[in-house]
């Protein structure tokens, strides 16, 4: 009877073990990444006996938990990856609805602001007019403080959740190693801690979701955490911390370490850092925030420079020459002698949000070092070059820190508040003869350097050239003036379409330029002289005009421009845009494959609350049929003690 007690016992047990094993799965029915539990039932070493095995009935060996780590990895990859285009293309969204808006983008502004320009050259000398071109100035020059101000905030807001994922994800290191070394302690021979071994894999995604996380399975039943290309971020019981660092060109970017032994910072390049919301943090700053803040930093930048430029030569109603019509200040930042010696672009496609120190060994030599890594470089590989030092400065080294692009939209301001500083005229001015009989022309005049004129009406000494027919050059009377001409031949058949000199002054420097036009007859006589105040001249007001569509930027191989600002910004806008779409197409691509991993997760370790309802009613049946057996042995038990009496 003793067997038949203890078979039944042995069924009774099992039967309870299952019994709390379902229920168990049915509590958690709506926990995160809980594994479903199954008992592992088998039967009871038989003994031998007259000849043949009795069985002694059944024995739990342990209960498991039905989880396949492919299935896991399948989910972690695409998790991460969905979270890593969702943490893009929130931020991305932001710099798009700000680029396209009318009331925030550039686009507008820009054409009120030409608008402006066309109007004070048809009325040149209409001071309303005059006065509604420096308010759109003042509007284009706070849309471009705006749009930095906007994005210094994005810039910001990525610096601060970057600072909170990573120390979300040290924290949750430190949780899966406590959960390895809790796992360890209470592993045995005869089962696993599941529940445990459910908060370590919840942990895991949950770090997963920040960064993307190579699991490895040791033989001891813990698990090793890997990021990037093999950097450890949890070995058994321990785990690596990750630190921001300030930036080492930016102090107002964060970098990152680990932190290695006894404190010292292990430098750890973002490009290890993939995947999740960090990932994507990190993805956009590179991909799409630093190209923006640059794209608007160099528009801002060569806006001012041509305007200014252009400005400069031209002169005002009161007989002056124009002066810078913006104020920038965007290049030499921190660092070197005064006075700072002066800046070119020499190809702005290769200007970006790079620091260099530019040390000069003497007035007219200098060296230029890349900050973040050192690298020394020509201007022609950074797209600049620096003027002479002045001659006060006698003490050498002289070094500079030069950022081309790291404050123009935040430093552009209007250097002229009074209408009657715009330069729309152009201070050299031309009449033919009236004996002139042929269609000789001159046309076209531009001033090359303003600074060889002088700056207050007359700003030239006046000159005649005519055109000599029997050997088809232009001729200057050296004995009246000392400019010349670039060159003199003139073919009326050839270049009747228009043929362009330059004027040089005593000592070779291009001071204006012309074109000559037409036929003219011999001797025909033009006369260049500086233009008068007060005159209804737009010439200048043109020109600048003309900035809204000349090609003047984004260089290409060749050095030729392929942009003018409007097309400038609208790759920007098409910049992000692109990268907008790609991250909104990733995310739903991610999230259908998450979701399919998912399920298919599910489908092996979710608990099925009608199967389980199915096992609670068999594992009762269970119970109840080896508390039959129990009875059956008791009576068996009573009837033959009752023989015995």
């Amino acid at each position: 009877m003793g067997g038949l007690l203890g078979i039944g016992l042995t069924g009774l047990f099992a039967a309870h073990t299952n019994l709390e094993t379902t229920a168990h799965n049915l509590q958690n029915v709506n926990t995160p990444n809980y594994s479903r539990q199954k008992g592992v039932q088998t039967t009871q070493l038989p003994y031998y006996t007259g000849g043949y095995y009795v069985g002694q009935g059944t024995v739990m060996t342990t209960v498991q938990r039905e989880f396949q780590q492919h299935l896991e990895n399948r989910v972690l990859y695409a998790e991460t990856r969905y979270t890593e285009f969702s943490a893009y293309d929130v931020q991305i969204e932001q710099i798009n609805n700000m680029l396209t808006d009318k009331d925030t983008g550039l686009s507008t502004v820009f054409q009120s602001f030409f608008a402006g320009v066309q109007e004070v050259a048809a009325n040149p000398t209409n001071i309303p007019a005059r006065q509604s071109l420096l308010s759109e100035g003042l509007s284009l020059v706070e849309r471009f403080h705006s749009i930095n101000t906007r994005l210094s905030e994005i810039s910001q807001g990525i610096e601060n959740q970057m600072i909170e994922a990573v120390e979300s994800i040290n924290s949750l290191a430190q949780e899966v190693a406590d959960l390895n070394y809790a796992i360890k302690i209470a592993d045995t021979s005869r089962g696993e801690a599941n529940d445990l071994r459910d908060r370590r894999d919840h942990a895991i995604r949950e770090l997963n979701k920040l960064i993307r996380v190579n699991p490895v399975a040791t033989e001891d039943g813990q698990i090793d955490i890997f990021i990037g290309n093999g950097q450890p971020l949890v070995q058994k019981n321990t785990s690596f911390q990750l630190t921001t660092v300030p930036g080492k060109d930016d102090l107002g970017r964060h970098d990152f370490a680990v932190v290695g032994g006894r404190g010292v910072l292990i430098d750890l390049p973002e490009t290890m850092l993939t995947g999740g919301e960090l990932g994507g943090l990190i993805n956009f700053r590179r991909e799409a925030l630093d190209p923006t803040r640059d794209g608007v930093n160099r528009i801002a930048l060569q806006f001012a420079l041509q305007f200014n430029e252009q400005h400069r030569s031209g002169n005002t109603i009161d007989g002056i020459m124009g002066q810078n019509f913006f104020d920038l200040k965007p290049v030499i930042s921190d660092g070197g002698p005064e006075p700072i010696p002066g800046f070119t672009i020499t190809d702005d496609n290769l200007l970006n949000n790079d620091r260099f120190r530019v040390e000069y060994s003497d007035a007219s030599t200098y060296t230029i070092t890349r900050i973040a890594d050192g690298k020394v470089m020509t201007p022609a590989e950074v797209g600049f070059e620096m003027d002479e030092l002045d001659p006060s400065i006698t003490t050498f080294p002289a070094a500079y820190i030069v950022a081309p692009l790291r404050n123009a939209a935040a430093s552009i301001g209007m250097a002229i508040n009074n209408p009657r500083e715009v330069a729309a005229g152009c201070p050299v001015s031309v009449t033919a003869q009236l004996t002139n009989l042929g269609t000789g022309k001159v046309e076209n005049i531009r001033v090359l350097d303003e600074t060889q004129l002088a700056n207050t009406y007359p700003y030239f000494t006046g000159f005649d050239f005519s055109f000599d027919a029997a050997n088809n050059k232009l001729v200057i009377d050296p004995a009246t003036t000392t400019y010349t001409f670039d060159n003199y031949d003139y073919d009326p058949t050839a270049d009747s379409g228009g043929k362009k000199f330059t004027v040089l002054d005593a000592a070779g420097n291009e001071v204006f330029e012309f074109v000559f036009t037409g036929q003219p007859d011999n001797q025909a006589t033009f006369t260049f002289a500086p233009t008068e105040e007060g005159v209804a001249d737009n010439r200048n007001m043109v020109l600048l005009g003309t900035l809204q569509t000349n090609k003047t930027m984004l260089l290409d191989s060749n050095g030729t421009p392929t942009a003018n600002f409007m097309s400038a910004y609208a790759r920007i806008v098409s910049d992000a845009g692109n990268r907008g779409r790609e991250a909104e197409v990733g995310m739903q691509a991610q999230k259908i494959q998450y979701e399919q991993a998912l399920a298919a997760r599910e489908s092996v370790s979710g608990v099925n609350i009608d199967e389980e309802a199915a096992n609670l009613l068999r594992f009762q049946l269970a119970y109840q049929a080896s508390s039959r057996v129990l009875s059956t042995a008791q009576r068996l038990f009573d009837e033959i003690a009752s023989i015995g009496r």
